[in-house]
């Protein structure tokens, strides 16, 4: 019967698997796109809002309120005897202790970590949108492209370009909107899937990009991502 006590441990396990999705999350959302777009974005860009940094959080409550009730639930298991029940809730009560405390400390230490972390503001990121908007850098115009590898096509093509279709159609939705914000949140989702492919493709060799149907180096992929936004936003 003690066995059921030692189920526990995978809880513990998947805690820390738990810990380590958010720390991911965290750098799919600003590292890998800083090294995807590392040549246009500037230092001032709004690379995460203060709107995400509830959420990162949540994770950790979700973990430590699932564990808590695992563990309240455990504890009515009927045991044969008091002794075997006390010695039972004593082995329980101590994995769910460092569960706990793995949870704590884990969130403490990504706390400190997020402080090292600029979180803009609404205000913020909409100035940011209107002065980008209204600079003269922007190419207006849409671009279309295609990556190859060895002068075939890449098996990423069709993921970007489902990806692009995704962005016209959600920015179509807000044509007539003014909420710089929501189009901005936008661009930030595009930018994260995008980085993904874009990393994935930067460490390939032989690899080239047709724009317009004219060949270029894959390092204008990254601008043209984010001028496609800005001559649809």
């Amino acid at each position: 019967m003690y066995s059921i006590a030692f189920t526990f441990i995978p809880v513990l396990l998947l805690s820390l698997i738990e810990i380590l999705i958010v720390n991911l999350m965290l750098n799919l959302k600003i590292k890998y796109v800083k090294i995807a777009f590392k040549n246009e974005l500037t230092v001032d860009f709004p690379i995460i809002l203060a709107d995400e940094k509830k959420y990162l959080f949540t994770n950790f409550y979700v973990i430590g309120t699932l564990v808590t009730m695992l563990y309240i639930g455990l504890c009515f298991m009927p045991m044969p005897t008091s002794t075997d029940f006390v010695l039972y809730i004593t082995i329980l009560s101590w994995i769910y202790l460092i569960t706990i405390i793995v949870i704590i400390c884990s969130a403490v230490f990504f706390n400190k970590r997020l402080k090292n972390i600029k979180f803009f503001s609404k205000a913020e990121v909409v100035e940011f949108f209107k002065n980008s908007k209204n600079s003269g850098d922007i190419a207006l115009k849409y671009k279309s492209f295609k990556v190859l590898i060895e002068n075939h096509d890449s098996p990423y093509n069709r993921v970007l370009q489902f990806h692009q279709k995704k962005l016209i159609k959600k920015l179509d939705a807000l044509r007539n909107s003014s909420n710089e914000y929501e189009k901005f949140k936008i661009f930030l989702d595009y930018l994260r899937i995008n980085s993904h492919y874009l990393n994935k493709l930067q460490v390939m060799d032989s690899t080239l990009l047709l724009i317009d149907e004219k060949e270029t180096a894959l390092s204008s992929l990254e601008k043209v991502i984010i001028d496609n936004f800005w001559s649809l936003a």
